[in-house]
């Protein structure tokens, strides 16, 4: 049956199907520390916003937004789950939370651990909060650092929600989020050098910031819970995995030994 000739507004659809063995592959876990890997994304964001590509293609350029954004809650996903599998303290609180049987059935180690996070958004200080709770049994304080850079990170997030789901449209409710008083001409996201580089800062200084609080409270938490016995042999079990979780070895050119971490640990105690 031919189709009406007034519904040629556009052409028709072509049929097309998607060959999953084109676009998945084995997981592979990385070696590196997660704050490492987060740091190697933000620098490929930083080079590529030139101000050719962003007048050349300004909506290809403002996906770095959502890039960035991706990478902080990458970060983000890799400590809870990894930490939750390595602290003693965080197991007890997080084996409360829930997996698929089908998880439960298939994976194990860390991938079994990321499935708890199934679902969740991590583009948002609510959340954060709140994972971090329930999977490591941590309180981010309110109006500690890592509070504050939380509160940044939040208002960053509306602009990786306009660029991903509007078009760089911002509604009433980001502008709002963000402080300002949503006047009266709708408004969308510019994305400059400087912007980019701002919410590049931002995103820098929340991973930063939450490396070293988590990292401090997880093992302040071994000191206080008996967990550390006192001697390396018997503490390194547990040490040294945390040390190589949130040490980076990009910031830190010469070698930190996790033994001597452990050492100058034990003479605050």
């Amino acid at each position: 049956m031919s189709e009406p000739a007034w519904i040629r507004v556009s052409q028709a659809g072509v049929p097309a199907n998607l060959r999953t063995e084109n676009l998945i592959q084995t997981w592979t876990p990385s070696l590196r520390s997660p704050i490492d890997e987060f740091l190697d994304d933000l620098r490929v964001v930083v080079t590529s916003a030139t101000p050719i590509l962003i007048e050349r293609d300004p909506r290809a350029a403002s996906m770095l937004v959502v890039r960035v954004i991706g990478s902080v809650e990458s970060y983000i996903r890799s400590v809870l789950s990894r930490a939750a599998c390595i602290c003693p303290r965080a197991q007890g609180v997080s084996d409360s939370s829930q997996v698929t049987l089908f998880a439960a059935r298939r994976y194990e180690g860390d991938f079994l651990a990321l499935t708890v996070l199934e679902g969740s958004s991590l583009a948002d200080a609510g959340e954060i909060k709140k994972r971090t709770r329930t999977m490591l049994g941590i309180e981010i304080r309110n109006g500690s650092d890592l509070d504050e850079a939380l509160h940044e990170f939040s208002k960053a997030c509306h602009f990786r929600h306009a660029v991903a789901h509007a078009a760089g449209i911002l509604s009433a409710r980001n502008m709002l989020a963000l402080g300002v008083e949503p006047p009266s001409q709708p408004q969308q996201f510019a994305m400059t050098v400087a912007g980019i580089q701002e919410i590049s800062a931002v995103c820098e200084t929340i991973v930063r910031t939450y490396n070293r609080y988590i990292f401090q409270r997880l093992v302040e938490g071994w000191l206080g819970d008996g967990s550390l016995i006192g001697t390396w042999e018997d503490d390194q079990r547990i040490f040294e995995p945390i040390f190589s979780l949130f040490h980076s070895a990009t910031d830190n050119s010469v070698q930190m030994n996790p033994a001597d971490i452990w050492r100058e640990v034990m003479r605050i105690s």
